[in-house]
């Protein structure tokens, strides 16, 4: 048993939930992992296309942070329904925070 220990603190550590960003953030508030692209539509529209294949629009005041084709990121975001763009590349989200830039 005393040698599990060291692996199930090894199997927590990548495989657990993922960190609750709501209580820092407020709620609806999540991580996403994936890649800024540049649309040639309307002039020039920014996507983040996340890991699993969901497109977001990013607005914010750290949003120029990602502005770069191809910029790889980890972010926490909340998504706002209601905000209608002319790009409409994808869900309309406030970019709350930069965890990291690859």
């Amino acid at each position: 048993m005393k040698h599990l220990l060291p692996w199930l603190g090894v199997l927590l550590a990548c495989c657990g939930p993922a960190r609750d960003v709501s209580t820092d953030f407020g709620a609806g508030a999540f991580t996403v992992s994936g890649t800024m692209t540049r649309l040639a539509i309307e002039g020039g529209c920014w996507q983040f296309k996340s890991d699993d294949g969901t497109n977001y629009e990013v607005s914010g005041e750290q949003a120029d942070e990602l502005r770069k084709d191809g910029q790889r990121a980890e972010i926490i975001v909340r998504e706002i329904p209601t905000r209608r763009t002319i790009c409409m590349t994808g869900k309309s989200v406030e970019l709350l925070k930069v965890l990291k830039l690859h």
